[in-house]
Formats: C-alpha cells, structure tokens, sequence
C-alpha cells in the first residue's frame, strides 16, 4: 500500500501506509466525520515537529506537523490509529494531547 496526499491550504495531507493499514484493520471503531473535513482544525492544533494524538471515534489518530525538507513544502503526516485502551502508541509514548 502506499501514501495518500491530500492537499489543503498551505499544507499536504500525508497518509502513511502504516496509517492507511490501520484504518482498515480497525474500520469498526471509525466515527461517521471524514478526516478531510478535519484538516484545518488539526493543523491549527499540531505542535511543530511533535507527535500530536486526538480521540476520533473509538480510538485515537496520531500525527505530526513538519516541513519536508526534500519537498519543500509543510505537511500534516498521518501516523497511527489505535484502539481507545490507551492514549499512546507503542513506540510513541509522548505523543502529546490535542482537543481539535
């Protein structure tokens, strides 16, 4: 599976594969409000270069806000969702909390 880009105003949506992978894997916990119709509100929230985590329907959705060097552009990237069990990811246990 590879990446999905959305664009937005003054950023791109990067939806990483392994972002992608778990949003199919767990699909029931998902909520009825899309991603997309959440793009402005995220990047207003995100905190530079620190990964950011928001409860979003039955499970929590971690991201980071960057500027892709190679690229040249600043980018909204997707990385994880996970069960609501517990608010940190297993390799990112300081993800901080957002209310978007």
């Amino acid at each position: 599976m590879s990446a999905r880009y959305l664009q937005a105003d003054g950023f791109t949506a990067v939806l990483t594969p392994h972002f992608l992978d778990a949003l199919t894997t767990r699909a029931a916990l998902l909520p009825q409000q899309s991603l997309e119709s959440m793009l402005e509100r995220l990047w207003a929230v995100g905190i530079e270069d620190a990964c950011t985590g928001f409860r979003w329907g039955q499970g929590y959705c971690y991201y980071k806000c960057k500027w892709n060097v190679r690229r040249q552009r600043w980018e909204l990237e997707f990385i994880s969702f996970t069960p609501d069990t517990r608010f940190h990811t297993h390799s990112h246990s300081f993800a901080i909390e957002v209310h978007p």
